[in-house]
């Protein structure tokens, strides 16, 4: 791979005109002639470019078939990480003396190009890098202007409308006198929730200009109240690539043909969540056996499967696990109760119970890390069994909550999404994608996005209307709303949404209800069984607000029971994993007496959360 990547990079035999140079790197048609340089100069530059740009996208694209699960047929089984051969070892903390857990070629292989990527591009930290940051607005009728930098370039830009009523943006870029960068590209894009212009890369200084054309109507209205959205990427098309590359590696469990998560996806999550989250969880954990005498309705059941979503969440929110469940006994038997989305390694797509030892043996398939949390002595004694499985029978069957999903998580205009993600470029993105996931008939993506919104104005039967996304936004514009609030309206638990008809449209596949996340879910039956005030909306709470309620039990001894000894005491929570290769720990938790309105304005600003938690008796 690497000769012919070398190869691929010195060719100069071949000639690519100049529309090709454009169509792969994303260039300009007609690239900026810098004075000095001849045509012919330039455009061999471009071909140099190419040739990089194509032979590392080739070596990415053997890579990834490379490590596919599918390709890896011949894993070989390691006993000691020393047997290894010393270019072949793979995040050798990961392989523990005696272990009988399988190395596969894709493993050393994947890990190998993730570490060349890193020491190529100085990176760390690279997941997620790909998404474009926000650097402003500029509206059309004042006439605004931006200045941002980046490694290479300062750019100026402006947007205004000339006589003719047409709106024309121009972007200047001059190349920093102190960058030590020989060919630069920097991209950027400008977007609208009605269009977008596509990123610009440039090897030279120059200027663009951005012929937005004749604007009208509710466009118009969102070129001079709001104004073009202008995004950055601070960095090459390659680096990009990677960064692509490597937050796809977080999720690669799913592309798996089994449930399980294999040794490398565990490890790069945990780095993930290190760096993210600074939340690191150490291996080998102390695991209890729990006797299923000592499990009673209403204890709270932690889960962090290290899949790229669970991280993804814990990110997102602050909290230290992804998915939550909760314990209901009835005739003497356990059951897990949770609502869960079907995947590839777990079978049922709704609100569900599973029995206790059956749970365990899908849980362990899985590889799940797990906590179980007790009720406290007065907390259990408060708790209405009856109440909680009456509610417990009318959800069971309903879909999964996709609806609420993040709209439980952003409480605050500004203040919960992780750099570099905006509301601003999920304002624009789901408008641009609306018209390709319509084509594509993916309308369950589309109704997480358009039913919640259109539920927070007051609309109905979105479904099936001509209303679209952006129309939807102007709708929110003329009742006093920007997006920020808008999508940071608390989600109400009276809220029905649609239900789910099976493939002939004559039965349900999934009743209209509430869109219960795991979270929503465990809190809505602790507010059934009396333990939190009816007007506390469960829809806002995320796995965090979850066990972060005063209910759980504090010391290994109480009230004459005690836990098992390999249980411990966290701070003020007494805390049993009964499963798992990852410890987990779980901070500022059994703090906060539930109050009305409560998780409904918390920030969730990573990676230490102090406004999180300093907010945590109050928001």
């Amino acid at each position: 791979l690497s000769v012919a990547s070398a190869w691929l990079t010195a060719k100069s035999t071949i000639r690519v005109t100049t529309m090709t140079i454009c169509a792969v790197s994303l260039c300009t048609p007609n690239p900026t002639v810098r004075k000095g340089r001849s045509k012919t100069e330039v455009e061999n530059t471009g071909n140099l470019h190419v040739y990089v740009t194509l032979s590392k996208a080739l070596f990415i694209a053997i890579t990834l078939a490379a490590a596919h699960p599918s390709n890896a047929a011949m894993p070989v089984k390691v006993q000691n990480v020393q047997d290894m051969p010393q270019h072949q070892v793979f995040r050798a903390s990961s392989y523990r003396k005696g272990s009988n857990h399988m190395i596969t070629a894709a493993d050393v292989f994947e890990s190998s190009l993730h570490e060349s990527s890193k020491r190529q591009y100085g990176a760390t930290d690279s997941e997620w890098k790909f998404v474009p940051t926000f650097i402003g607005e500029l509206r059309a009728d004042l006439e605004d202007e931006l200045q941002w930098s980046t490694s290479c370039f300062k750019f100026s830009a402006s947007m205004k409308r000339n006589t003719a009523g047409a709106v024309i943006g121009v972007v200047q870029f001059a190349r920093l006198a102190h960058s030590h960068i020989q060919v630069c590209e920097n991209i950027y894009l400008m977007a609208t929730p009605y269009r977008i212009f596509m990123p610009q890369i440039e090897l030279f200084a120059g200027t663009h200009t951005v012929v937005w054309g004749m604007v009208q109507g509710d466009e118009w209205q969102d070129l001079s109240e709001i104004g073009v959205r202008v995004f950055s990427l601070n960095q090459s098309v390659r680096a990009t690539i990677f960064d692509m590359f490597d937050t796809f590696q977080l999720f690669r469990a799913f592309t798996s043909r089994g449930p399980a998560v294999s040794l490398g996806v565990e490890e790069r999550n945990v780095a993930f969540l290190s760096t993210f989250a600074h939340y690191y969880m150490k291996d080998k954990p102390v695991l209890a056996h729990i006797d299923v005498d000592l499990l009673h309705s209403g204890d709270f059941i932690g889960v962090v499967r290290l899949d790229g979503l669970d991280p993804l969440i814990m990110w997102g929110t602050g909290s230290r696990v992804g998915h939550t469940a909760m314990i209901l006994r009835e005739d003497g038997v356990v059951y897990v109760c949770e609502s869960q989305s079907a995947s590839n390694y777990w079978p049922k797509d709704m609100i569900q119970k599973t029995e206790w030892s059956e749970w365990l043996v899908a849980a362990a398939t899985a590889d799940y890390n797990v906590v179980w949390l007790p009720l406290s002595h007065t907390a259990r004694k408060a708790f209405n069994e009856s109440a909680a499985w009456a509610e417990m029978r009318r959800l069971e069957g309903l879909q999964y909550g996709f609806q609420s999903l993040l709209f439980g998580w952003l409480d605050t205009p500004d203040q919960n999404l992780p750099p570099p993600l905006s509301s601003s470029f999920l304002m624009v993105g789901y408008a641009l994608l609306e018209p390709l996931l319509k084509r594509m008939h993916a309308t369950t993506v589309l109704s997480t996005w358009k039913q919640p919104l259109s539920k927070r104005l007051g609309l109905d039967n979105v479904e099936n209307s001509s209303l679209t996304i952006p129309g939807i936004y102007t709708i929110a514009e003329s009742q006093g709303l920007s997006f920020g609030q808008l999508i940071s309206l608390p989600e109400q638990d009276s809220w029905t949404y649609p239900g789910v008809k099976d493939e002939k449209g004559h039965k349900w596949k999934y009743r209209p209800g509430p869109a219960l996340v795991c979270s929503a879910f465990v809190c809505r039956l602790w507010k059934f069984g009396g333990l939190l005030p009816e007007d506390v909306n469960c829809g806002e709470f995320t796995p965090l607000d979850v066990y972060q309620l005063n209910i759980f039990r504090t010391t290994i001894q109480s009230n004459g029971s005690t836990l098992p000894r390999e249980c411990v005491q966290q701070d003020n929570i007494a805390l049993c994993q009964v499963m798992g290769r990852r410890e987990i720990r779980l901070a500022n938790a059994n703090i906060v007496s539930p109050f009305i309105g409560m998780r409904q304005n918390c920030p969730s600003m990573g990676p230490d959360y102090l406004d999180r938690f300093a907010a945590s008796l109050t928001c």
